[in-house]
């Protein structure tokens, strides 16, 4: 949590954008349900995929689950591994991968989460990493090393699917009786000593999108081969469509493997994340923000029903993106404030100035509004009478506004007909339905809409917003140099 002192009583926070374990979109019931499947499901030797896009809460989901089986401490053992952390080492799903079990186990062990029956399975870990050391060239430290052998995972994988080995013409080979590994023995014989109360490692994959093609396909095909062990279920968080991304920069663009033939090889239980909805983004305010920002001034500002509506009609359904905003509208609140003390309204007003930036398609519409008095004129003189004669607004019901009032004798302002033509464009109905929802009210009411922008510019990225504002910029010039037709100069 980053908190922004404004003087030396008062303090504003801004929320961190970390994976919660809060009830969020039904996040409690799909937790539930899924941890009862990796719990009672047997034979233990499955995966379970976690799919969603950008922020809508994959790894919070995943850490409920984790949350809910760690209540069974003697039947389960949970691991958490973050495939990015990793990604420089060689051996992305090997080395990594066995010690944050290792981690987990002795973890559990040290703080009598486990019986000593689980000692069983450090033993068979240390089996596992014996039999890699004789598979490579050079010693591999077990903590925080970086790892460097100059074997290959087909050596590494013939280690641990044999019985021994033997040297044979100045070789190591392998005996190769049965395809199994020290994991899969140590499980067995903890399946046992546990009165057959299947024993399970839960392992949770996750920030596989953050890693390059080559090394999330390397952790899945560990998954699918050599570390698909009877009482290891795996659970993944990945973006399902980035996967043929993946495959393609893996397999070349002409490859016949598909992304999605290629998961269901090793996922079996597949949850799709349901999209959220503006109306999710809006119940859900007082759960993702309300408690991030709790003993700030600022803490209660974000529970007022219309706030919250204004802000679900900008964002994406996406509680990542709704983080960014309300922190974006925190700071430059602070920046506005003098002596911890601001105006009331700026919440308002920042939102809604906020909204105008925050959506490139909306950018032209938020310069053409921000001299004071066009925007004030424009709003007192022609938008409300608009307003009053068709709600919502249309591109029909402001044509016909403009031939009404509109005349050789007192034509309207060039700039009252930008502004208009910019309002009514046929793509740009998600303004028109923001307006709707009372942010014409606040803008016409901005004294000085400098002031919000300046506050907010301090907030974002210049380059980015710059570039995006530039295009939709000359993309609203050469529309306002188009020759006038009273039937078709606002479309």
């Amino acid at each position: 949590m980053l908190i922004v002192y404004s003087d030396e009583s008062d303090l504003i926070k801004i929320i961190v954008d970390e994976p919660t374990e809060e009830d969020a979109l039904d996040f409690q019931r799909y937790s539930q349900n899924l941890a009862g499947i990796i719990r009672e499901t047997n034979p233990a030797q499955f995966a379970v995929g976690i799919f969603g896009k950008w922020g809508t809460g994959k790894t919070s989901l995943m850490k409920m689950i984790r949350k809910d089986l760690d209540a069974d401490k003697d039947k389960i053992l949970t691991v958490w591994f973050d495939a990015w952390r990793y990604e420089r080492e060689k051996y992305l799903a090997v080395i990594p991968f066995l010690r944050q079990i290792r981690i987990a186990l002795d973890n559990d062990l040290a703080e009598n989460k486990k019986t000593p029956k689980w000692r069983v399975l450090r033993k068979g870990l240390n089996k596992t990493f014996t039999a890699f050391l004789e598979s490579t060239d050079v010693s591999v430290s077990l903590q925080n090393s970086p790892v460097s052998t100059t074997t290959n995972l087909e050596k590494f994988a013939n280690s641990l699917r044999s019985k021994g080995s033997t040297w044979y013409g100045g070789e190591h080979v392998q005996f190769h009786e049965h395809a199994t590994d020290f994991l899969r023995d140590a499980l067995d014989v903890l399946e046992k000593q546990t009165d057959g109360r299947d024993s399970r490692i839960v392992v949770f994959v996750d920030d596989l999108d953050r890693c390059t093609p080559e090394k999330a396909l390397e952790v899945l095909e560990s998954i699918k081969s050599f570390f698909a062990i009877k009482g290891i279920v795996y659970v993944i968080g990945m973006d399902s469509d980035s996967i043929d991304y993946i495959v393609k920069q893996k397999y070349g663009e002409h490859s016949n493997i598909k992304g999605i033939d290629y998961l269901q090889k090793i996922v079996q239980v597949p949850f799709q994340i349901p999209g959220w909805e503006s109306s999710d983004i809006s119940s859900s305010i007082p759960t993702i923000i309300l408690k991030g920002l709790k003993g700030s001034e600022l803490a209660g500002e974000f529970e007022d029903l219309k706030r919250r509506n204004l802000i679900a009609k900008v964002i994406e359904p996406n509680p990542r993106q709704l983080k960014r905003f309300v922190n974006s509208v925190i700071l430059a609140r602070s920046v506005l404030s003098k002596n911890g003390e601001g105006v009331k309204e700026d919440i308002d007003n920042l939102i809604v100035v906020q909204a105008l930036n925050f959506r490139p398609e909306w950018n032209r519409f938020l310069k053409l509004i921000t001299q004071d008095n066009i925007r004030l004129a424009f709003f007192e003189k022609h938008y409300v009478p608009l307003r009053e004669k068709g709600n919502p607004i249309t591109s029909e019901t402001a044509l016909q506004y403009y031939i009404e009032v509109n005349s050789d004798n007192n034509p309207l302002p060039k700039k009252v007909i930008d502004i208009f033509r910019e309002l009514i464009r046929e793509d740009n109905s998600s303004l028109r339905g923001f307006l709707d929802e009372g942010a014409d009210k606040i803008l016409s009411q901005i004294k000085e809409m400098r002031k919000y922008r300046r506050a907010l510019e301090a907030t974002e990225l210049t380059t980015v917003s710059k570039t995006i504002r530039s295009r939709y910029d000359i993309e609203g010039s050469q529309a306002a140099n188009s020759p006038p037709n009273p039937e078709k100069q606002f479309l």
